[in-house]
C-alpha cells in the first residue's frame, strides 16, 4: 500500500519543464555560459563577419588594380581610387581582426575562470569517500587542461570554425559567379572530404581521451611523490621515481604522436583533394 501511495504520489507530481532538463545537461551548461557572454561574443562575431568580408574583396581589389595598372578598359575605378579603396580594407580589416582575437580571447579567459570555478566548488562538495578513489593528479587535470580545452572549444575554435565556413561559403559563392564549371569540379569532392573528415573526428575524440589520461597520470605521478618526498629519499628511490615519470611521460608523447600522425594524414588528404 506505501508502495502504491509512493508511485502515485510521483505520477502526481508536475514534470519539469523541457528548459529546465536542457539546462541540467552539460550542453545546457555549456549555453548558459554563452550566454552569459553573449554581448562579447556579438562583437566578436561583428568582427569576424567584417574581416571575413575583407579577405574575400581582396583578391577583387587586387584584380581592378592590376586591370587599372595595365590599361584595362574593363577597370571599374581609376588607380587612385583603388588606393585609396584598398587602404580603407586593410584598416578595415586591421581593426575587425582586433576586434575578433580580443573579443573572443576575452570570453575564453572568463570561461574558463568560471568553469575552474565551479568546478572546484564542485570537487571540494564531493563525500570523503570520494576522494579515496579519485586521483589528485587527475583532479588537477581536469582543473587545468580540460577546462582550458571547453572554454577554447565555446570560443576561440568556434570562431575559427565560423571564420573558415564564412571563407569556404563567401569563395564558393565568387567562383560560382567566375565560373560554374570550375565551381562543380571544385565541390565534387566534398563528399569525399566529409567522409574523410568524419573518420577523423572519431579517430581524433579517442586519441584526446588517451592523451588527456596519459598526462594526468604523469601529473598524479609526480605530485604524489613529491608530496611524498621525504619517503623517496628515505628509501632512496629518487632514480627509480624519476624512471616512473618518464615513463608516464613516454605514454602521453606516444598519444601525442598518433595525433599528429592522424592530423598530418587528415590534413594531407584534405590537401590532396583540393
Amino acid at each position: 500500500r506505501d508502495t502504491a501511495a509512493a508511485a502515485a504520489a510521483a505520477a502526481a507530481a508536475p514534470t519539469p519543464p523541457a528548459s529546465a532538463t536542457l539546462r541540467a545537461t552539460p550542453w545546457g551548461k555549456f549555453g548558459e555560459m554563452v550566454v552569459a557572454e553573449k554581448s562579447t561574443l556579438a562583437l566578436g562575431m561583428g568582427g569576424l563577419i567584417v574581416s571575413s568580408a575583407v579577405n574575400l574583396a581582396f583578391p577583387m581589389c587586387m584584380g581592378q588594380m592590376i586591370d587599372a595598372i595595365m590599361g584595362s578598359p574593363g577597370a571599374a575605378m581609376d588607380l587612385d581610387s583603388i588606393v585609396l579603396t584598398l587602404s580603407g580594407v586593410f584598416v578595415a580589416g586591421g581593426v575587425a581582426g582586433f576586434v575578433r582575437v580580443y573579443a573572443f580571447t576575452a570570453a575564453c579567459g572568463r570561461m574558463d575562470r568560471a568553469l575552474r570555478s565551479r568546478l572546484y566548488r564542485s570537487v571540494l562538495s564531493q563525500r570523503t569517500a570520494f576522494f579515496d578513489t579519485a586521483k589528485s593528479g587527475e583532479l588537477m587535470s581536469r582543473l587545468t587542461v580540460d577546462t582550458e580545452v571547453v572554454a577554447k572549444m565555446l570560443t576561440v575554435n568556434m570562431s575559427a570554425s565560423l571564420r573558415s565556413l564564412s571563407s569556404s561559403v563567401g569563395g564558393t559563392g565568387m567562383l560560382l559567379y567566375l565560373s560554374p564549371q570550375l565551381t562543380g569540379a571544385a565541390v565534387a569532392v566534398l563528399p569525399l572530404m566529409g567522409v574523410t573528415a568524419a573518420v577523423y573526428g572519431r579517430y581524433s575524440k579517442r586519441i584526446s581521451a588517451e592523451l588527456q589520461s596519459a598526462m594526468a597520470a604523469a601529473t598524479d605521478t609526480a605530485q604524489e611523490k613529491l608530496a611524498g618526498i621525504r619517503t623517496v629519499r628515505l628509501f632512496g628511490r629518487e632514480r627509480y621515481e624519476a624512471g616512473r615519470y618518464e615513463a608516464r611521460l613516454a605514454d602521453s608523447y606516444g598519444a601525442m604522436l598518433k595525433s599528429a600522425r592522424a592530423e598530418g594524414v587528415f590534413m594531407g588528404s584534405i590537401g590532396f583533394g583540393v
